[in-house]
């Protein structure tokens, strides 16, 4: 499921308290986790609300011996379950995974997210996708969105 604001604002500080960390703990990875429920999923096929479950974080920043900056995110889902307006349970399976570096000779910066989830109902059909890449480089940015869902709010 997309990364909400909470989370990016997290990995933000986190990335700069850590500029000043030993490289040991700077390359540990730091797992968390979050109640789902009240994320919500608008498709086309209908609203999605996550009634249970969670979303696990890992993320994972560090420092090279060049001093360049590198970080990585992925949040999966875990037991989370989606009902629809008329009662009906789902499954999302996916992930979402970001990383991105930061040249410290150049300040160059590249970014890259990815969205990827399938709504499954429990007859086994599918019956919405959250599919977006999403680039951003010294150059600019580059989208591809083929969702038939919005990322979850």
């Amino acid at each position: 499921m997309h990364v909400p604001a909470r989370i990016v604002a997290s990995i933000v500080l986190a990335g700069s308290l850590l500029s000043g960390a030993s490289a040991a703990f700077a390359d540990s990875a730091v797992i968390s986790s979050f109640p789902a429920a009240g994320t919500t999923l608008v498709c086309q096929s209908g609203t999605y609300m996550a009634t249970a479950g969670s979303i696990k974080f890992v993320t994972q920043m560090g420092t090279s011996t060049s001093g360049n900056f590198h970080i990585t995110g992925t949040a999966t889902p875990r037991g989370v379950v989606l009902q629809d307006t008329s009662g009906s349970l789902y499954t999302p399976v996916g992930a979402s995974w970001f990383g991105g570096n930061v040249n410290s000779q150049t300040g160059g910066q590249v970014m890259t997210s990815t969205d990827e989830f399938k709504i499954i109902s429990h007859s086994g059909g599918v019956v919405g996708s959250v599919l977006q890449m999403f680039h951003v480089d010294s150059q600019g940015q580059v989208t591809v969105d083929k969702s038939t869902c919005q990322p979850p709010i």
